[in-house]
């Protein structure tokens, strides 16, 4: 068997440790359902079908790990991570006593939680 260069048929550098990048459908069709953002930790050096690789490492959400993952992709479908917002968190406005606040519902809240 006669295995072809890392880069044949694909253009682009392997992802290296440390990159964030965008994983979704280009990259595999089992990454359909909107992709993620995956923090690449290690790329397995061995190779395998002309332009895929296996990448361990973290899926990202709001900017944290969340699950750590092992994933087989098409390097040439890889994108640069795309920047997503911050869950909006309810703001608590103090009222003048700083007894309490008005949440963004304009519900009182208590200082005691």
């Amino acid at each position: 068997m006669t295995w072809l260069p890392r880069d044949a048929g694909r253009p682009g550098l392997d992802p290296v440790p440390g990159q964030v990048v965008f994983v979704g459908r280009a990259a595999s069709v089992q990454f359909a359902g909107g992709g993620f953002n995956f923090r690449v930790i290690s790329v397995d050096p061995k190779p395998t079908y002309p332009g895929w690789r296996w990448l361990w490492g973290y899926v990202i959400e709001d900017g944290r790990a969340i699950d750590r993952r092992q994933i087989f992709v098409q390097v040439a479908g890889l994108a640069p991570a795309v920047a997503r917002r911050a869950s909006p968190r309810p703001r608590q406005r103090r009222d003048a006593a700083g007894t309490g606040g008005i949440d963004d519902a304009g519900s009182r809240t208590s200082a005691n939680g």
